[in-house]
């Protein structure tokens, strides 16, 4: 069985099977109240293989920086997400946060201007008996 699967991931390196891209393409506000921020996270993913894939998951953590340095904001994750071939697809992925200290941080930075933000994070590629992880990591400037 190890055997197959070895000449399995070394046919498909000779038919041209290139990892997708992830790419987080915006982080936007979708809701503010006293108490928490709901972050609509947008993430890119280029596929441009001839076969879809899927995901078993897409795991990030969102900071902010305040004064030269990142704090953890939030955690998101999405399961379960089917990748087109040959193409893109986005998905919207809702992060709360509820953490008031955050909250209360955002505030003033956004009253500054734009926040800036660091998404870091993991997607999980099914490979039926194994899975591999495609990092990614993105700068945003948002406003609140």
């Amino acid at each position: 069985m190890y055997l197959m699967l070895v000449l399995a991931l070394g046919s498909l390196g000779c038919i041209g099977i290139k990892k997708p891209s992830i790419q987080v393409e915006s982080v936007q506000p979708y809701s503010v109240t006293p108490t928490s921020v709901v972050l609509n996270v947008k993430v890119k993913i280029d596929n441009p293989n001839p076969i879809g894939a899927h995901l078993t998951m897409i795991d990030f953590d969102i900071y902010y920086l305040q004064n030269g340095a990142y704090h953890y904001l939030g955690h998101g994750v999405k399961k379960d997400v089917s990748i087109k071939a040959n193409g893109v697809t986005e998905i919207t992925i809702p992060v709360k946060i509820d953490d008031l200290q955050a909250i209360k941080s955002l505030v003033v930075l956004a009253k500054n201007g734009a926040v800036t933000l660091k998404v870091k994070g993991t997607a999980y590629i099914d490979l039926k008996i194994t899975s591999f992880g495609i990092p990614f990591e993105q700068v945003e400037k948002i406003s609140i």
